[in-house]
């Protein structure tokens, strides 16, 4: 996918409330549509939350965010929403920096605003598969709707997100 790679300012994004991780946190809360407050809310609940935030904290952020233009300097999320919350709590804690280090900026790719809907989740799935594990149920929820919402193949799906077709077949029959 198209990107280019830029320093950002913390402020300027806003996190993704549509994470393919955080489907299940939604529904087990009865959560129609999130709000930034209880995205972050999720997030910090994560194990792994403190542990990344202590290594920013020390290291800075050593991979880059994937962010889509909003327009008017302004970005959303596509893969990075722990690291972004991380930054904001650094921020919100006036915690003392290390050398070399600016808790308010974050090097992002950038994804152009005129790239389709369809194109953001499709990417999002990339990006996800290999990191964290999200939850057998977030993964299948994603495919299904690459493929009931977004009218996705299952071979181009499979194709995609390098799984087999017959993974990406048993988890939409399966969701």
């Amino acid at each position: 996918m198209k990107s280019i790679l830029k320093e950002i300012s913390v402020e300027s994004i806003v996190l993704d409330k549509d994470n393919p991780r955080l489907k299940f946190s939604k529904i087990e809360r009865g959560i129609k549509h999130w709000k930034e407050n209880e995205v972050e809310e999720v997030i910090k609940e994560s194990q792994s939350f403190n542990r990344l935030k202590e290594s920013i904290k020390e290291y800075g952020v050593i991979d880059p965010v994937w962010v889509h233009e909003l327009g008017d300097e302004k970005f959303e999320v596509v893969e990075g929403n722990m690291r972004i919350t991380a930054l904001r709590g650094l921020i919100e804690e006036k915690t003392t920096k290390a050398d070399g280090i600016d808790y308010h900026k974050v090097m992002a790719h950038i994804i152009p605003k005129e790239t389709s809907k369809t194109q953001l989740e499709v990417q999002k799935a990339v990006l996800q598969t290999g990191k964290n594990p999200w939850g057998a149920f977030n993964e299948a929820a994603h495919i299904f709707d690459l493929f009931s919402v977004h009218s996705l193949g299952i071979s181009e799906i499979a194709s995609m997100l390098g799984k087999s077709l017959s993974y990406v077949k048993n988890e939409i029959e399966n969701f």
